[in-house]
């Protein structure tokens, strides 16, 4: 029965503490039901710059000539992804009115 005073010791007992309260954690946090997340990842985030001293991947797109506004600017592709378990449909997402111009 050594194993059980191992066990018992205030060390050990904040450890195990630990765990149970990580693992309680992350599983409120992904199994409650109802519960839906979407997340995003930056898949690419180029600069759209004239200048030719960062090489050719700076390059500013021709349509984006005459718009001197835009300096500074960027594309960005991002990868949007359920992180939930539960279904995304289409009443979650929130879409405005149409407008006739």
């Amino acid at each position: 029965m050594k194993w059980l005073e191992q066990l018992t010791a205030p060390e050990n007992l904040l450890a195990l503490l630990g765990v149970v309260v990580t693992v309680g954690g992350l599983s409120y946090e992904r199994l409650i039901p109802g519960r839906k997340r979407i997340g995003y990842r930056v898949q690419m985030d180029t600069l759209i710059d004239d200048s030719t001293q960062g090489g050719p991947i700076h390059q500013r797109l021709r349509m984006l000539e005459n718009t001197p506004d835009l300096a500074g600017a960027s594309l960005v592709l991002l990868r949007i992804e359920n992180d939930g378990f539960r279904s995304i449909d289409a009443d979650d997402y929130i879409t405005a009115p149409a407008t006739n111009h």
